[in-house]
This record gives C-alpha cells, structure tokens and sequence, in this order.
C-alpha cells in the first residue's frame, strides 16, 4: 500500500508539473506571436553586442524567425558576448540542408567582417538540425566551430508527423535526415557539441531526442520548461553563457 501511495503522489508530481508547464508555455507561445514581426524589421547584417569577441550566430526554428532571439541576445549582450548575429531563413518549409547552405554563406559573411572562423552556432529547434548538419557536411573541416541546440529533435521527434513542408518530414523519427545526422554526430570527434533538453517540452517526444548521450558533460535537461519557454529561460541563458566563456 505504502508502495502505491508513493507511485500514485509521484504520478501527481509529474501531471502538475506537466500541466504548470503547459500553462506558463502557453503565455511564451503569446509572447512570441506578439513579438515575431520584430524579427521583419531587424537589421541581419548588423550584429549586436560586443565586436571584438568569439562571432555568434543564433538560428532559429521551424515556422519562426530572427525574433525568437530577443531575449537570449540580451542576456548574451549584457554579459559582454559578441558580435551576436541573427539569420531569418525564410520560406518555411524548404530541405534542413537547404537551411544549411544558407548558413554556410552566412558564415563565410561572418568570416569577411570579424576575422575569425571560430563561430558558436546557437540553434533553437529545427535551427539546431540546421546548424548540425552545416557543422558537420558543409563547413570546412579546419574551421573551429561550436554548436549548442536548444530543444532540437536530433533524433527526430512523433510531433514532426503533422508538421508540413520537406523540413517536417526530415524531422520525423526514424526520417532519412535523422539517420544520417545521427551517425554524422556519432564519428564527430572534432567539434564540441551542447545539447539542452527539457522533460517538459511539449514538441520534442521524446524530450531524450534533444540529447545524443555522447558527451554528458555537454547536456544539460531541465524540468518544467516547455518548448518555447525555452528561449525565455534564465537558466538556458546561464548554461550557454557558462558554455561559451573562454
């Protein structure tokens, strides 16, 4: 009996904090419909922050654009990091590797203002696929990079089977896409890999799709945090921050 009281109170734990994080996701989803004209009218070729710094370039997700990044920006911006840039993909429903060869003239841009090659690629979503497979297919093998994804369906997610477009497909379990990003992550021995996940994301299920397991020591999964509050945390600014300090 004593065994069943506890499973039942550990159910209960876990149906509050699902339903704590689908009420706090549901006011982040507001707040990103709200903001997401922004991303239009910001200028991508001005970076922000910092110019003589490490170069960053945050990428976001699917059916979202350069907005997603307001907060996290700032958090980045006020602790000194930069330049910051941002990228607006475009047409939503084009090939991840098509995303990917847009990043790869992004970058080379990059290159020509800062001097360095050595980017920290920040992907929240399908941006972290798109920052993955430029990482690892495209980008020249001398190149220093770093990538962190947030909340990204590395190992594909169920929710993928009603998103629309080439890329929705890609991101589906046991896709195609999936299987060969997955065994291109899997002999990565050159570049550094963050994964952040979290058991409440609503989007990536499994939430462990988010994560490779490959080097725990750059994984970090967190509770009651849905999918789009993800880019609001704190704590997901705290942990990239830490990541990324020389």
């Amino acid at each position: 009996m004593l065994h069943l009281n506890k499973s039942v109170y550990q159910i209960a734990l876990r149906s509050a904090s699902w339903i704590r994080s689908l009420t706090v996701e549901g006011f982040a989803l507001a707040l990103t419909l709200t903001l997401r004209p922004l991303g239009y009218f910001t200028d991508q070729s001005r970076p922000d922050g910092f110019l003589g710094g490490r170069p960053i370039l945050m990428v976001h997700g699917y059916l979202h654009d350069s907005s997603a990044w307001i907060f996290l920006k700032r958090h980045l911006r006020r602790l000194g990091f930069g330049p910051i840039y941002t990228v607006n993909l475009g047409y939503p429903f084009h090939s991840i590797c098509n995303y990917a060869e847009s990043i790869a003239k992004k970058a080379e841009v990059i290159q020509e203002q800062t001097g360095r090659n050595d980017l920290v690629l920040i992907g929240h979503s399908m941006g972290g696929l798109v920052n993955a497979w430029y990482a690892t297919k495209i980008a020249s093998f001398e190149k220093p990079l770093s990538v962190i994804t947030i909340g990204s369906p590395l190992a594909g997610t169920h929710m993928a089977n009603i998103a629309l477009g080439e890329n929705g497909k890609q991101m589906r379990r046991g896709s195609s896409f999936v299987d060969a990003l997955q065994q291109e992550l899997s002999k990565n021995k050159k570049i550094p890999f963050y994964h952040i996940a979290s058991r409440s994301d609503q989007i990536i299920l499994p939430y462990s799709s988010a994560l490779t397991g490959l080097h725990p020591e750059r994984e970090y999964v967190l509770e009651n945090v849905g999918h789009m509050s993800l880019l609001m945390s704190p704590r997901v600014a705290n942990k990239i921050s830490a990541w990324i300090t020389p």
